[in-house]
């Protein structure tokens, strides 16, 4: 969405088309659980997982309509930066949960390096107004 400027409202109809499928999915699982008599996990810990899920792609349908609210087509390198490495990380975690594999401590710490280097980076100069503290 960040680099392809020329489609940015088409890109945002789409995370919003997508929070819409996903609220569907939501309501499935949640019933699921609750009509399933043996889980393979443990009821909160779905219940959990789909809620945090879901909250995700909230956000993401109100950056979606921030960006088309205010027409942003420019975007700060920090801003691409970070939404590199969410890309990065929904690619691991699409590739953790596909049949067939499994998350390892390898991909757990790719995770971790891919949250920590924007945020270093973004956080961490002199100056800034993003500064923790």
């Amino acid at each position: 969405m960040l680099t392809d400027v020329c489609h940015v409202s088409q890109h945002c109809r789409n995370v919003v088309r997508y929070e819409e499928e996903a609220d569907g999915i939501t309501r499935e699982v949640l019933i699921g659980i609750r009509s399933t008599f043996i889980t393979p996990f443990d009821r909160g810990d779905i219940k959990d997982l789909i809620t945090s899920l879901d909250d995700a792609i909230d956000e993401m349908q109100k950056t979606a309509k921030a960006i088309v609210r205010f027409e942003l087509t420019t975007f700060e390198p920090d801003m691409r930066t970070m939404a590199d490495a969410i890309v990065r990380m929904s690619r691991l975690a699409l590739r953790s949960v596909a049949p067939g594999s499994y998350a390892n401590a390898t991909d757990a710490a790719r995770v971790v390096c891919l949250i920590w280097a924007p945020m270093r980076t973004c956080v961490g100069r002199k100056g800034s107004s993003n500064q923790l503290g």
